[in-house]
């Protein structure tokens, strides 16, 4: 059912994306937003816990999510640890291995400053490169439109409680598979009501 429901957009729906985002922010060819989300645990782990200790000084599973200006996954990879930097999981997952799969003609996202900037992903600048004038003023245009990722975090958490702090302990390997199913299910379900939201017929 997954891929029926979290799947990469094709030509004709990326151009429906593009038109609406450039209307909204004035940035061409912008096919969404990537961020990373934490999905912590109530519990310390009985496994590996340092692993999963997150710099929000809380346990977790890092979950990178791109979405769209109507808040609709389009990518979804979980399963690092909480440690894990932004970067370093981005550039492990298949949509940093194998761009082509996923962008053409000038496609782009839009990030924060924790990314690199490649030809497909877009990132605010980073200090001291920020504080010029006119630098600031792209940051602060990207910051405005980026902040469509975030909602759609917020959302998916507000529909699913659990994601807010993951009850129970994580003992082995295949707690955390399991933990990682839950994840992808809710984002699932997430797609399918907001589906429905924009497109009540």
């Amino acid at each position: 059912m997954e891929e029926d429901v979290v799947f990469w957009p094709d030509s004709a729906e990326k151009k429906y994306i593009k038109k609406r985002i450039f209307e909204q922010s004035a940035f061409p060819n912008c096919l969404g937003f990537v961020d990373e989300t934490l999905i912590a645990f109530t519990n310390k782990p009985n496994m590996e816990s340092s692993d999963y200790f997150s710099h929000k000084s809380r346990y977790g599973i890092n979950t990178l999510i791109i979405c769209d200006d109507q808040k609709r996954i389009w990518y979804l990879f979980a399963g690092f640890c909480g440690s894990a930097h932004d970067n370093r999981v981005f550039s492990n997952s298949k949509f940093s291995r194998f761009p082509d799969e996923f962008f053409s003609g000038g496609d782009y996202i839009l990030a924060d400053s924790a990314y690199t900037n490649t030809p497909n992903v877009i990132c605010s600048y980073k200090k001291p490169a920020a504080l010029r004038e006119e630098n600031e003023q792209f940051n602060y245009r990207l910051s405005r439109v980026r902040m469509k990722i975030e909602h759609c975090n917020s959302m998916l958490k507000g529909r699913f409680q659990s994601l807010k702090g993951l009850r129970g302990v994580l003992n082995n390997a295949d707690d955390h598979r399991k933990i990682v199913f839950w994840i992808r299910a809710c984002c699932i379900l997430h797609n399918l009501l907001t589906q429905e939201y924009y497109n009540p017929e």
